[in-house]
């Protein structure tokens, strides 16, 4: 269940920080490797993982962002990897 609410949260949070992000990650995590949840795997969040840090994501995305910014950008990065696989 924690896994499965995570996901959504995850797929639908339209400003998601960093701290949000991994604990919400961490969950998810669990699941994966309980062979609980099959969206994604764990080499997979690890690099979504990465891309969400603030300097890579502004690095990706080619701007300087202040909190509010990353915020949004960080939520619809990890909502467009969970509806293609892609980052």
């Amino acid at each position: 269940d924690k896994s499965q609410r995570a996901f959504g949260i995850l797929t639908h949070a339209v400003m998601l920080d960093v701290d949000e992000f991994l604990n919400l990650s961490s969950a998810l995590r669990l699941g994966i490797e309980c062979n609980l949840f099959h969206e994604t795997t764990v080499p997979q969040l690890n690099r979504l993982t990465l891309r969400i840090m603030p300097a890579h994501l502004q690095t990706y995305l080619k701007k300087t962002m202040n909190d509010d910014e990353l915020k949004v950008a960080r939520a619809e990065t990890v909502k467009t990897f969970f509806k293609t696989g892609k980052l």
